[in-house]
Protein backbone atom coordinates (compact mmCIF):
# COMPACT_ATOMS: atom_id res chain seq x y z
CA UNK A 1 0.00 0.00 0.00
CA UNK A 2 2.78 2.45 0.91
CA UNK A 3 4.69 1.73 -2.28
CA UNK A 4 1.49 2.22 -4.34
CA UNK A 5 0.79 5.54 -2.60
CA UNK A 6 4.35 6.67 -3.28
CA UNK A 7 4.05 5.72 -6.93
CA UNK A 8 0.74 7.61 -7.28
CA UNK A 9 1.84 10.54 -5.08
CA UNK A 10 -1.15 9.94 -2.77
CA UNK A 11 -1.71 10.46 0.94
CA UNK A 12 -1.76 7.36 3.16
CA UNK A 13 -4.81 7.94 5.37
CA UNK A 14 -6.59 6.06 8.18
CA UNK A 15 -4.52 2.91 7.83
CA UNK A 16 -3.19 0.63 10.56
CA UNK A 17 0.15 -1.09 10.04
CA UNK A 18 0.52 -3.90 12.58
CA UNK A 19 3.04 -6.68 13.26
CA UNK A 20 4.97 -5.87 10.11
CA UNK A 21 8.53 -5.53 8.86
CA UNK A 22 9.15 -2.72 6.38
CA UNK A 23 12.51 -2.92 4.65
CA UNK A 24 14.20 -0.57 2.16
CA UNK A 25 11.16 1.63 1.51
CA UNK A 26 11.66 5.27 0.60
CA UNK A 27 8.69 7.12 2.09
CA UNK A 28 10.22 10.58 1.65
CA UNK A 29 7.67 13.20 0.71
CA UNK A 30 4.66 11.00 1.54
CA UNK A 31 1.89 12.29 3.81
CA UNK A 32 0.59 9.94 6.50
CA UNK A 33 -2.65 11.04 8.14
CA UNK A 34 -4.55 9.29 10.96
CA UNK A 35 -2.36 6.20 10.66
CA UNK A 36 -1.25 3.80 13.38
CA UNK A 37 2.01 1.86 13.28
CA UNK A 38 1.97 -0.86 15.94
CA UNK A 39 4.75 -3.37 16.46
CA UNK A 40 6.35 -2.46 13.13
CA UNK A 41 10.07 -2.84 12.52
CA UNK A 42 11.59 -0.43 10.02
CA UNK A 43 14.90 -1.24 8.38
CA UNK A 44 16.68 1.07 5.91
CA UNK A 45 13.50 3.12 5.46
CA UNK A 46 13.49 6.82 4.71
CA UNK A 47 10.90 9.26 6.11
CA UNK A 48 12.78 12.40 4.99
CA UNK A 49 10.49 15.40 4.29
CA UNK A 50 7.45 13.34 5.26
CA UNK A 51 4.25 14.81 6.71
CA UNK A 52 2.98 12.86 9.73
CA UNK A 53 -0.37 14.16 11.01
CA UNK A 54 -2.42 12.44 13.74
CA UNK A 55 -0.08 9.45 13.60
CA UNK A 56 0.77 6.94 16.35
CA UNK A 57 3.90 4.79 16.53
CA UNK A 58 3.56 2.13 19.26
CA UNK A 59 6.11 -0.58 20.08
CA UNK A 60 7.97 0.14 16.84
CA UNK A 61 11.66 -0.14 16.02
CA UNK A 62 12.67 3.13 14.35
CA UNK A 63 16.39 2.82 15.02
CA UNK A 64 18.60 4.72 12.57
CA UNK A 65 15.59 5.87 10.52
CA UNK A 66 15.83 9.24 8.77
CA UNK A 67 12.95 11.63 9.63
CA UNK A 68 14.99 14.75 8.76
CA UNK A 69 13.12 17.85 7.57
CA UNK A 70 9.74 16.21 8.22
CA UNK A 71 6.64 17.89 9.62
CA UNK A 72 5.15 16.00 12.56
CA UNK A 73 1.86 17.26 14.01
CA UNK A 74 -0.28 15.67 16.72
CA UNK A 75 1.76 12.47 16.87
CA UNK A 76 2.63 9.93 19.54
CA UNK A 77 5.69 7.71 19.88
CA UNK A 78 4.96 5.13 22.60
CA UNK A 79 7.39 2.46 23.80
CA UNK A 80 9.40 2.76 20.61
CA UNK A 81 13.06 2.07 19.99
CA UNK A 82 14.57 4.96 18.03
CA UNK A 83 18.27 4.58 18.73
CA UNK A 84 20.28 6.79 16.38
CA UNK A 85 17.16 8.11 14.63
CA UNK A 86 17.69 11.31 12.65
CA UNK A 87 15.11 14.03 13.37
CA UNK A 88 17.35 16.92 12.29
CA UNK A 89 15.55 19.93 10.86
CA UNK A 90 12.18 18.48 11.82
CA UNK A 91 9.18 20.62 12.76
CA UNK A 92 7.15 19.05 15.61
CA UNK A 93 3.94 20.38 17.11
CA UNK A 94 1.86 18.63 19.80
CA UNK A 95 3.99 15.49 19.96
CA UNK A 96 4.37 12.94 22.77
CA UNK A 97 7.36 10.66 23.26
CA UNK A 98 6.55 8.15 26.02
CA UNK A 99 8.82 5.38 27.35
CA UNK A 100 11.04 5.34 24.26
CA UNK A 101 14.70 4.38 23.83
CA UNK A 102 16.19 7.29 21.86
CA UNK A 103 19.90 7.08 22.62
CA UNK A 104 22.07 8.90 20.07
CA UNK A 105 19.03 10.64 18.54
CA UNK A 106 19.76 13.68 16.37
CA UNK A 107 17.31 16.58 16.82
CA UNK A 108 19.66 19.35 15.65
CA UNK A 109 18.11 22.38 13.96
CA UNK A 110 14.60 21.14 14.83
CA UNK A 111 11.67 23.33 15.81
CA UNK A 112 9.75 21.79 18.71
CA UNK A 113 6.50 23.24 20.05
CA UNK A 114 4.32 21.58 22.70
CA UNK A 115 6.45 18.42 22.85
CA UNK A 116 6.50 16.17 25.91
CA UNK A 117 9.39 13.77 26.50
CA UNK A 118 8.14 11.43 29.24
CA UNK A 119 10.44 8.69 30.58
CA UNK A 120 12.71 8.80 27.52
CA UNK A 121 16.33 7.74 27.20
CA UNK A 122 17.92 10.60 25.25
CA UNK A 123 21.44 9.91 26.46
CA UNK A 124 24.19 10.93 24.05
CA UNK A 125 21.55 12.73 21.99
CA UNK A 126 22.41 15.69 19.80
CA UNK A 127 19.94 18.54 20.41
CA UNK A 128 21.96 21.45 19.03
CA UNK A 129 20.50 24.71 17.74
CA UNK A 130 16.90 23.74 18.45
CA UNK A 131 14.01 26.19 18.74
CA UNK A 132 12.00 25.15 21.81
CA UNK A 133 8.57 26.29 22.94
CA UNK A 134 6.39 24.59 25.57
CA UNK A 135 8.79 21.65 25.98
CA UNK A 136 8.72 19.25 28.92
CA UNK A 137 11.27 16.67 30.01
CA UNK A 138 9.84 14.31 32.66
CA UNK A 139 11.99 11.51 34.10
CA UNK A 140 14.34 11.52 31.12
CA UNK A 141 17.88 10.22 30.81
CA UNK A 142 19.82 13.09 29.24
CA UNK A 143 23.30 11.91 30.24
CA UNK A 144 26.06 13.12 27.91
CA UNK A 145 23.52 14.82 25.63
CA UNK A 146 24.39 18.02 23.72
CA UNK A 147 22.24 21.15 23.89
CA UNK A 148 24.68 23.52 22.19
CA UNK A 149 23.31 26.89 21.06
CA UNK A 150 19.85 25.90 22.32
CA UNK A 151 18.25 28.42 24.72
CA UNK A 152 16.86 26.49 27.72
CA UNK A 153 15.03 29.30 29.51
CA UNK A 154 12.11 28.09 31.64
CA UNK A 155 12.66 24.42 30.78
CA UNK A 156 12.40 22.18 33.84
CA UNK A 157 14.99 19.41 34.08
CA UNK A 158 14.37 18.65 37.79
CA UNK A 159 13.15 15.06 37.31
CA UNK A 160 15.73 14.17 34.64
CA UNK A 161 19.34 13.00 34.76
CA UNK A 162 21.51 15.68 33.12
CA UNK A 163 24.90 14.28 34.16
CA UNK A 164 27.58 15.29 31.69
CA UNK A 165 25.13 17.30 29.60
CA UNK A 166 26.93 19.70 27.26
CA UNK A 167 25.39 23.16 27.11
CA UNK A 168 26.49 26.51 25.78
CA UNK A 169 26.87 28.60 28.95
CA UNK A 170 24.88 31.52 27.52
CA UNK A 171 21.89 29.19 27.11
CA UNK A 172 21.73 28.31 30.83
CA UNK A 173 19.92 31.53 31.73
CA UNK A 174 16.61 30.80 33.52
CA UNK A 175 17.00 27.01 33.25
CA UNK A 176 15.08 25.14 36.00
CA UNK A 177 17.18 22.56 37.84
CA UNK A 178 17.68 21.09 41.31
CA UNK A 179 20.50 22.19 43.59
CA UNK A 180 22.55 19.07 42.70
CA UNK A 181 21.98 19.66 39.00
CA UNK A 182 23.06 23.29 39.41
CA UNK A 183 26.32 22.05 40.93
CA UNK A 184 26.81 19.78 37.91
CA UNK A 185 26.18 22.65 35.49
CA UNK A 186 28.48 24.98 37.45
CA UNK A 187 31.38 22.82 36.27
CA UNK A 188 30.73 24.15 32.77
CA UNK A 189 31.51 27.61 34.09
CA UNK A 190 34.76 26.43 35.64
CA UNK A 191 33.34 26.66 39.16
CA UNK A 192 34.78 24.20 41.67
CA UNK A 193 32.32 23.34 44.41
CA UNK A 194 33.52 22.12 47.79
CA UNK A 195 31.21 19.93 49.86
Amino acid sequence: MVEQSIKNDEEVKSYKFQDDFLDNIDMSGVEFSKCVFENVRFSNCNFKKTDLVDVVFKDCDLSNINFSESIINRAEFKKCKAIGANFSGVSMNNVLFNECQCKYINLSYATLKAVLFDSINLSNGILNEIKLKQIEFKNCDLKQSEFLNTPLANIDFCTSDISGMQVTTDDLRDIIVTLNQAAELAKLLGVKISY
